[in-house]
């Protein structure tokens, strides 16, 4: 962010930002699934 020289154009850069996003969400959910699963496995 702070070598606007080197950084491409802002061309796609909200979807970019957007898939990112979703990723991020998706992972940290089925992280959390993971964690939830393996916490509670025992006790079902």
């Amino acid at each position: 962010m702070t070598q606007p020289s080197s950084a491409p154009p802002p061309r796609k850069s909200l979807a970019r930002e957007g898939v990112e996003l979703l990723t991020t969400l998706a992972g940290g959910m089925a992280i959390a699934g993971g964690i939830h699963a393996v916490l509670f496995q025992p006790f079902t």
